[in-house]
């Protein structure tokens, strides 16, 4: 049988999407060259009077091609390299689809995504997963801060350097609440020192300062982003990211709420 020796082959048109006899044909015509339906049923090894849906529906595909003599009517086997192009067309599919398809899972699953990170690789792993899905967002969402980011220059001076150039690049707006005691003054403001244009976090243009009575010792940074919530602690070198939309809008709410009673 036509399988025995081309048994990987047609395990891999199976799982490019082709059915049984779809498979049968397209090797027989790969093996044989031109092929008459009789030769193809023949070899395929399907009934003659059963073959012709299926050498409709491989034409469509463009998996097949006609040739004409006179009154000989001959099929071919079409570049294998059309394959690759139905394996594209899945993955493209795929890729416009899959956004939806998270959406849904996310909302309707009932379940949390947490990861955890620890030492100074695993925060910066942390800001970087977190910078991938800011870059994502677009210019009518936004992304909220609470953060003491002098403490995270003290952690990660040259990383936040770089990270703040590459998040003043992005679409979402920015929204952050600082303490007060890391207001630049005047001064700070008209630095061109790249060091501290960073420290006091010159690309996030909407932010607000929180008395610092209101800021302990161990206070940490927090980041919302659509359903993401990171949350770090820089004295322990710990941090996590959450994945839960009701959590998201609830860390959303209080945000908004603190903002609107800041000056």
């Amino acid at each position: 049988m036509i399988i025995e020796h081309n048994k990987k082959i047609y395990e891999t048109l199976l799982s490019l999407g082709l059915n049984d006899k779809q498979a049968l044909i397209y090797l027989a015509a790969l093996i044989n060259g031109g092929s008459t339906i009789t030769d193809l049923a023949r070899i395929a090894q399907i009934e003659r009077t059963g073959i012709y849906k299926y050498l409709e529906e491989m034409q469509r595909k463009g998996l097949l091609k006609i040739s004409r003599k006179g009154q000989r009517t001959t099929y071919l086997a079409a570049d294998p390299n059309k394959l690759k192009e139905i394996l594209k067309e899945k993955e493209d599919l795929l890729d416009q689809t899959l956004p939806k398809m998270e959406s849904m899972f996310s909302q309707n699953s009932g379940k949390s995504l947490v990861s955890f990170y620890h030492g100074k690789e695993g925060l910066i792993n942390l800001y970087n997963e977190m910078a991938d899905i800011e870059e994502q967002m677009s210019a009518s969402e936004t992304i909220y801060i609470f953060a003491r980011v002098h403490h995270a220059f003290e952690v990660f001076p040259d990383y936040f350097l770089r990270l703040f150039e590459r998040r003043a690049k992005m679409e979402a707006q920015t929204k952050s609440i600082f303490p007060i005691s890391e207001k630049p003054t005047a001064k700070e403001l008209k630095s061109t020192d790249p060091y501290i244009k960073g420290q006091y976090a010159y690309h996030v243009k909407d932010r607000k300062y929180i008395p610092d009575k209101y800021i302990f010792e161990g206070f940490g940074t927090v980041v919302i982003a659509r359903d993401f919530v990171s949350m770090v602690d820089y004295k322990t070198l710990f941090g996590s990211i959450t994945e839960n939309k009701n959590l998201a809008n609830t860390w959303r709410m209080f945000f908004q709420f603190i903002w609107d009673h800041l000056k």
